[in-house]
């Protein structure tokens, strides 16, 4: 292993001396900045550390400096008491890593809570740890990185440790031996010494350690052809577009050195759009090279632009939105919840000198045409945004008078606005200047001054005015108008987002006589309206999208998989974990994470005491508390753990995978609320003998699950016969909460608690429902009132001119179910005519599957509409489907006095039809044997 040492730093040394490589200087930057301005004691901590990281570069991910940021902006004490327990003096960096990481899984609750935002994480995970303690100790610690590690580990030959919170410990140990040879080596020392800054007093070796391996082994591995082709591209279109004086040649054109990207700003002033937020991207694929746009920035950047970012891109067809990953590796990467714009038609190329003045002007071609297409909304929208805030307040006293029943202050609007004037102190801004952009800030800091000042807002700590200011400010008053305003008046600050279809009705019924194609609509319109590519889908979505359907033991395994031996807390922290906890209707996912792993342990492990043990029983739990996995029990009864775990850590999207938002169920008189919300269903384990009972969700409340956690995309339940089940009684209390103004976030937002489970329901705008009916069964207004009045209709009746390319000799297949319709409603009524569906898979001329179709749909439903009243069906169908039966050799048995009924003859169908195109044109009145009606 020291051999291989020494070989690295060669190779490192080899290319300082030459001059072909430096010192990133920038972390010993970071550093020193850092110690210049931390002050723990600082009376303002949350600034303070945002000045202390400023010149953080990508040694933090955005997503734990955003996290920290919001913290600190909402709960500046719990800023600090993380940043305590970071740098609390411990033994281990695994104590630090996990209290760390406990506190942040608190926070981040209270964090989404306030910001209404379930998808925000800390990720405050190993290197970001690490980076906080080289910030403080650089001499101690070592800056972490995943693909530095496992590049080092891969260089070595040597095992990576797989459980997480342990990785860096063992790049500690390989960092040891590094600094070991670093020290000897004075050549290194020197080399170093002279390009980092004269400041520096600290021992740089272990920064060294870190910079050697990212330089020699991550950076040059394979890339230097492509980062010269890139670089040579970017400056020679730039030059291009310099002497067309084109404006892109204005904007800042950003060369990062690398092999596939390289970034211009997305206006030339970067004031109103940082690089970070958006900007335009050059970007190499392995086969295809092109310019896109790339949004990025802070989860705010990320919620102003998402709405706009879809509406281009559904108004121009020749773009396509990608999910896409940060980073520059895989494994530093972080999945965003947001697209990037990607031409449909990449440009290929190669490193053939023939080929590069070709791929050189494709490339500005397109990228003219991306800004062409691209500046002018662009601009609009920021027009529209930077609409100055308002004061709302007279605004909001108006409201309040008009919607509240209280009756503060004789609701006099001069009275009102002197208090809440008076008032205005208590928070750090004025509530009352407003905007779209931070409308919903200004609600989290009423809720954040609230909570911080109990005693001055609420009754119960011993508010003087006895709580009329949090009453008024509340979420029930203020807030709740803020939300109101600001969806109505939306137009007229922002682009709408168009992400949700509008045309696509909430609750809607389609209704109409059998074979009118209700169930084939619904197939061929409705259903691709709710389905979307695998490609579209982010990380997140198709964790959520692969986890609905594991049980809690299959994602248990999962975890437990991954992180090898491992105690119960860890387990919970799982991605795979918490993913199922959010999906899931448990209130308390630890308490079923801790059952659900003793329920499924195996009989001969003594260190679980529960007795009631279930199959499979695949975990082990050893005398420290640690679990794990029996391999023989989960290659038997889960073997595609390992794959569906391999899945969801390296996520590659397949363009062909089409990924249903929606279930299709069919009612009929034993569908019941059990099979659709939830209910008691019974369950045997494998091996067990005795039945047990437990509450499970049904099809509805599993998808408004999968909707809730995914609200940029529509879902629906499509529901096959819905008038042959009991609506009312399968669909119960959730009858009132699919209104639309009853819906989560509705104007009216309602909750129940379910009968079964006691959880809290309410049903998500973005869940859309949708029945069929046949009104030959039921008519539309023998449906429960209820059920009406919360649905829209829409009719499909027969359409007879489908058919009128079907033809045979002397008619058409349209003028045939036209005239039977025509009888059909003067004899009963147009609820009971024939669909157009029962004729489209008839060929012109084919007679047999005319024949076929009369004897096995038509004619059974007519028997069944007219309760084998065949004199009304010789009316439809003619004497070509209908004969006279003599009846006059009939011998009754004698009876009493009873007098036999004079029926000479009655109408009966015929037992077979000869010639099914004759029948039709009798039916028609067609054909030249008509005398034969005339008996």
């Amino acid at each position: 292993m020291k051999e291989r040492i020494q070989e690295l730093i060669k190779d490192y040394k080899k290319t300082l001396l030459n001059g072909g490589k430096r010192v990133e200087i920038y972390k010993w930057d970071a550093i020193l900045h850092f110690q210049d301005n931390w002050d723990p004691r600082a009376q303002d901590f949350h600034k303070m550390l945002q000045e202390a990281l400023a010149k953080r570069e990508n040694l933090l991910f955005q997503n734990t400096f955003g996290f920290l940021t919001k913290l600190g902006e909402n709960f500046p004490n719990k800023l600090k008491n993380l940043l305590d327990c970071i740098y609390k003096e411990q033994d281990e960096f695994y104590t630090v890593y996990s209290n760390s990481r406990a506190l942040a899984d608190e926070y981040i609750v209270d964090l989404r809570k306030i910001l209404n935002k379930e998808n925000l994480n800390h990720q405050l995970d190993e290197r970001a740890i690490s980076f906080f303690l080289t910030l403080r100790n650089p001499e101690k610690y070592y800056l972490y990185k995943a693909d530095v590690y496992n590049t080092i580990c891969d260089y070595l030959d040597r095992e990576k440790e797989k459980k997480i919170g342990y990785k860096y410990k063992d790049f500690e140990n390989i960092g040891d031996q590094f600094e070991a040879i670093i020290e000897l080596d004075t050549e290194l020392v020197s080399l170093y010494s002279e390009q980092i800054p004269d400041k520096v007093k600290f021992n740089s070796n272990k920064l060294i350690f870190q910079d050697i391996i990212y330089n020699v082994l991550v950076i040059d591995k394979s890339n230097s052809d492509f980062k010269t082709y890139m670089s040579r591209l970017f400056v020679d279109i730039k030059e291009d577009l310099e002497s067309e004086e084109h404006p892109l040649a204005k904007h800042r054109w950003l060369d990062h050195n690398s092999k596939n990207y390289r970034l211009v700003s997305i206006l030339p002033n970067t004031e109103s759009i940082d690089v970070l937020e958006l900007h335009y991207e050059l970007y190499r694929y392995s086969k295809g090279i092109c310019f896109e746009i790339h949004p990025e920035g802070t989860i705010e950047q990320q919620d102003r632009l998402k709405g706009f970012i879809r509406g281009f891109q559904k108004n121009n067809p020749d773009y396509k939105l990608v999910s896409w990953t940060s980073g520059n590796d895989k494994a530093t990467s972080v999945k965003r919840d947001y697209k990037k714009i990607v031409p449909n038609s990449k440009i290929t190329y190669s490193l053939k000198e023939n080929d590069y003045e070709e791929t050189k002007n494709k490339l500005a071609a397109q990228f003219k045409r991306l800004y062409s297409d691209f500046n002018e909304p662009l601009l609009k929208h920021i027009q529209m945004r930077n609409v100055e805030s308002r004061n709302l307040k007279n605004n909001f006293i108006d409201w309040y008078i008009n919607n509240t029943n209280s009756k503060y202050f004789d609701n006099e609007a001069s009275k009102i606005d002197d208090y809440l004037s008076k008032n205005l102190a208590l928070f750090s801004k004025n509530i009352f200047i407003v905007s779209i952009d931070n409308y919903r800030e200004m609600i989290a800091l009423i809720e954040t001054t609230i909570n911080e000042n109990k005693a001055k807002f609420l009754k119960n700590h011993g508010a003087k005015d006895s709580g009329k200011l949090a009453a008024i400010v509340g979420k029930n008053n203020y807030q709740k108008f803020l939300l109101e305003y600001f969806k109505a008046n939306k137009s007229s600050y922002v682009i709408e987002d168009n992400n949700q279809n509008n045309s696509l009705t909430i609750n809607q019924i389609l209704y109409g006589p059998p074979g009118t194609g209700k169930t084939y609509t619904l197939q061929n319109e409705y259903f691709k309206e709710y389905t979307v590519n695998e490609t579209n889908l982010t990380r997140q979505q198709f964790l959520d999208q692969m986890i609905s359907d594991l049980t809690w033991w299959q994602v248990l395994s999962m975890a437990v998989l991954d992180l090898g031996k491992v105690q119960a807390n860890e387990i919970l922290s799982h991605e795979v974990i918490q993913t199922k906890a959010k999906l899931s209707s448990s209130t308390n996912p630890r308490a079923t994470v801790w059952g659900r792993l003793q329920a499924h342990t195996i009989t001969e492990c003594d260190n679980v005491n529960v007795s009631d043990r279930s199959e499979p029983r695949i975990f082990y739990k050893d005398e420290n508390s640690n679990w794990s996995l029996i391999q023989k029990k989960l290659e038997e009864f889960y073997p595609e753990a390992i794959s569906n775990l391999a899945k969801s850590k390296n996520f590659i999207a397949d363009a062909d995978k089409k990924i249903k938002n929606y279930e299709f169920v069919t009612f009929h008189q034993s569908f019941s609320y059990e099979d659709f919300v939830e209910g008691i269903k019974p369950v045997m384990e494998d091996g067990e003998r005795d039945l047990g009972y437990e509450i499970q969700d049904g099809v509805f409340k599993k998808l408004c699950q999968r909707a809730k956690v995914d609200p940029d995309n529509n879902y629906a339940i499509f529901i096959d016969e819905i008038n042959r089940g009991n609506v009312s009684a399968i669909f119960g209390e959730l009858i009132t909460l699919i209104e639309k103004d009853k819906r989560a976030g509705g104007t009216n937002e309602l909750e129940v608690q379910l009968p079964y489970s006691k959880d809290k329901f309410s049903v998500p705008a973005n869940l859309h429902i949708y029945g069929t009916m046949n009104t030959a069964d039921r008519s539309v207004e023998a449906l429960d009132t209820a059920l009406r009045r919360r649905f829209t209709f829409k009719e499909l009746m027969p359409n007879p001119s489908l058919l009128s390319d079907i033809q045979f000799d002397g008619f058409t297949l349209e003028e045939v179910l036209k005239t039977i319709n025509e009888r059909i409603e003067v004899l009963v009524d147009r609820d009971h005519t024939i669909g157009h569906s029962y004729f489209l898979s008839i060929d012109s001329g084919d007679a047999e599957a005319l024949s076929t179709v009369f004897q096995n749909k038509i004619i059974p439903l007519l028997q069944e509409y007219f309760y084998h009243d065949y004199e009304k069906m010789a009316l439809i169908l003619g004497a070509g489907f209908v004969e006279q039966k003599k009846n006059n050799e009939v011998k009754f048995a004698s009876f009493g006095n009873l007098d036999i009924p004079p029926i000479d003859t009655q109408l009966v169908l015929k037992d077979a039809i000869d010639n099914i195109e004759e029948a039709i044109l009798l039916l028609l009145n067609k054909s030249d044997n008509q005398e034969v009606t005339k008996e």
